[in-house]
């Protein structure tokens, strides 16, 4: 078993690391441009999608870009501030990041299960109900999953 790095670098090296050992030495820049590649799309995307959603949600009324700016300041100063508590040790980060995402999950599962299935959705835009089954399965395998990531949290 491989520890993994404490810093993001490193991590990020291990990684490419462990293509070129796979691959060869060849796959070694195409690894790195694709992941910096892939790093830059989700950046972009993190940065337009949040604030985006959270205007629509906190001013329906208004357009989305009237409130773009200010929040997109809000999101950059709550990532600068996680950043910065967690720039020591890079698996403390990658432990808040899997905890948030584990904890998070069953909630965002169910709300856009609502969301989909509320009387504001057009009836024939809503989902037929196999989807509608499959969601709520969905929701309680997260919910399960969720308690067991907890579960194994409070016993180590």
């Amino acid at each position: 078993r491989v520890p993994v790095a404490e810093s993001a670098a490193d991590f990020a090296g291990q990684i490419i690391g462990l293509f070129t050992q796979v691959f060869g030495v060849w796959a070694y820049y195409g690894v790195a441009v694709v992941a910096a590649i892939v790093m830059l799309s989700t950046l972009l995307t993190l940065l337009d999608g949040p604030p985006r959603t959270l205007a629509s949600i906190l001013r329906p009324d208004k357009p989305a870009r009237d409130m773009m700016a200010p929040l997109i300041i809000m999101q950059v100063a709550g990532t600068t501030a996680i950043l910065v508590l967690f720039l020591r040790s890079f698996t403390a980060f990658v432990d808040f990041a899997t905890s948030t995402a584990f904890l998070t999950a069953p909630v965002l599962a169910y709300l856009n299960h609502r969301c989909m299935t509320s009387s504001e959705i057009p009836v024939e835009l809503q989902p037929s109900s196999g989807v509608r089954m499959w969601s709520i399965a969905g929701i309680v395998f997260f919910t399960l999953f969720c308690g067991a990531f907890v579960f194994n949290r409070l016993a180590m």
